[in-house]
């Protein structure tokens, strides 16, 4: 992906786009996210973690950027990111690698703990 931050805005762009056409069950949509994705059982960096996986299996590159950025604000480490893409890479053989290479990694190896997806290098 050669413009994350970009990418990331149409992404978003688009669900304010379905939700004008369908509202109803987009606002269904939202709070089962915030459901499972809350506190309680397993913390959040780990549902993250989780979901990240999936993303990467599913080759959703949206899913991919939204979960990164989600684990950089709950504080994940670069090496807890690369064990779970290291589990996940069996799952897909080698397409999980590039699709985590390519959209996930630009934006957990961003500087700072609190790191702005805008201001990430993008690979070439």
């Amino acid at each position: 992906m050669t413009d994350c931050p970009q990418f990331a805005k149409s992404y978003y762009a688009g669900f304010a786009d379905l939700e004008a056409v369908v509202p109803e069950p987009m606002k269904r949509q939202y709070p089962l996210g915030q459901v499972c994705l809350a506190g309680g059982g397993l913390s959040v960096k780990i549902k993250d973690l989780t979901a990240l996986s999936v993303a990467i299996t599913m080759k959703c590159k949206g899913c991919i950027v939204h979960h990164a950025k989600a684990l950089v604000a709950a504080g994940a480490t670069r090496k807890e990111v690369g064990k779970m893409i290291a589990v996940t890479m069996p799952m897909g053989a080698s397409r999980p690698l590039s699709m985590a290479s390519r959209h996930c990694m630009p934006v957990v190896l961003s500087p700072g703990p609190t790191a702005d997806v805008r201001s990430v290098p993008q690979p070439q």
